[in-house]
């Protein structure tokens, strides 16, 4: 049998990986050529093409993991031979499965797989309308951060581009200093995967916008189109002396870039508490369930 070969994922591999995730829909953060090289280095991310299938596996506590194939052609020959092709050396592990992908498993290989649930990984979907007008006593609390914003400080919205990228990345060092925790391990991962982002900006079509006070940047957020239909906001930045530049940047961002898109993923909590309780504040219309899958 053929072996597959996986490798780290480079700016030569963008068409046809693009070109995959142009033909279907998905809700998912993981299903964009930005996510895939902005984290390859931080989890040993690597890719392989199979016929018309991409093939996504990394390292997670040592153990290598499978996102499920995406592509078009046979599913089940597809994971079939993913199956086999790796079981010669231990039983095949899927993470980040949505129900849909779950479904799919069970019915090609009934009984043989155990399912977990994994709820600090899910998904947190928004529609796009609802965080550009903000209407309803819901978001009162958002309204009340951005005029209190207002009343006190002039402050300017500008776009992030290859003019303020270097200022970008002083700002970005500045929050992660401020918010160094020996318990938060995942911050300096994201600091690697945000500096990456920001040497490859303009590669990876990322979009992205600064709110500054004085000339100087107090928040920032980025992110990447998934489809035309839901747009992914990777990071999302601002210095915790300016009360309200969360809500600020998060509204402002969404006014000026997101009107065509319908949905907006501000990705997964971590299961941190202070993440959960803001990205339920802002009341998402759903969470994409997520599930790992180990042969039994």
């Amino acid at each position: 049998m053929k072996k597959l070969v996986f490798k780290k994922a480079d700016m030569s591999d963008k068409i046809w990986i693009k070109e995959i995730f142009s033909k279907f829909f998905s809700l998912g953060s993981e299903n964009s050529f930005g996510g895939i090289f902005i984290w390859s280095d931080i989890y040993g991310l690597k890719v392989c093409k199979y016929k018309d299938f991409l093939l996504r596996k990394f390292k997670e506590n040592g153990n290598d993991y499978f996102l499920f194939p995406v592509g078009t052609g046979d599913l089940e020959e597809c994971l079939n031979f993913l199956v086999k092709n790796f079981n010669d050396d231990k039983k095949i592990k899927f993470i980040g499965l949505t129900k849909n992908n779950l479904e799919k498993i069970e019915s090609i290989f009934p009984g043989e797989f155990e399912f977990f649930e994994e709820r600090d990984k899910e998904d947190y979907i928004y529609n796009a309308y609802d965080l550009i007008n903000l209407n309803g006593r819901k978001y009162h609390s958002k309204r009340n951060h951005i005029s209190k914003f207002n009343r006190l400080y002039k402050w300017q919205f500008e776009e992030i581009s290859e003019d303020n990228l270097e200022a970008c990345k002083d700002f970005c060092n500045r929050w992660f200093l401020e918010n160094i925790d020996d318990k938060r391990s995942d911050l300096m991962l994201e600091k690697k995967a945000l500096e990456k982002a920001f040497d490859n900006y303009k590669e990876l079509e990322l979009v992205g916008g600064v709110i500054k006070i004085e000339e100087k940047i107090v928040a920032l957020t980025c992110g990447e189109k998934i489809n035309k239909f839901v747009f992914d906001v990777r990071f999302e930045k601002a210095l915790k002396i300016y009360d309200g530049a969360y809500s600020v940047i998060n509204n402002e961002f969404a006014k000026r870039y997101l009107n065509n898109f319908s949905y907006i993923n501000r990705e997964e909590d971590l299961g941190i508490p202070g993440l959960r309780k803001v990205k339920l504040s802002y009341h998402p219309v759903a969470l994409l369930k997520r599930y790992k899958a180990f042969l039994r």
